[in-house]
Parts: C-alpha cells; sequence; structure tokens
C-alpha cells in the first residue's frame, strides 16, 4: 500500500489511495522537501487490528 518512489521516498500506492492512504509533498523551512503519509481512521483501525499479523508478515521473509 506503500512503495518507495525513484527518489527513495515512501508514498501510497494507487491501491493504498483507495483505502485512505495519501501522501502529500511538503516543504521544510530549510527548503527541503519531503512526503507526509497520512493514514484515514479506518487504515489505522486496520493497522491496529492487524498488528501482530503484520509485524509476523514482515519478519517471516527475513528468517
Amino acid at each position: 500500500m506503500i512503495c518507495k518512489n525513484a527518489d527513495g521516498c515512501r508514498v501510497a500506492t494507487t491501491a493504498g489511495g483507495d483505502i485512505g492512504i495519501t501522501s502529500h509533498m511538503k516543504t521544510r523551512a530549510n527548503g527541503e522537501e519531503y512526503y507526509l503519509n497520512l493514514y484515514s481512521p479506518q487504515v489505522q483501525s486496520f493497522i491496529f487490528d492487524n498488528l501482530k499479523a503484520i509485524i509476523a508478515f514482515h519478519y517471516e521473509d527475513k528468517q
């Protein structure tokens, strides 16, 4: 639902946008640009409810 773009920044994919993840380009006071990823209440609830499975999936590929 989030992937790295050509610059190596994590941004929402189309599928991520469909479920409520949005990425916004922001600029710091020093002129540096970065992405701010926002998660809708529904996405936050999904992550919270499935956190154990998400962590297990992440570490499953590393072993």
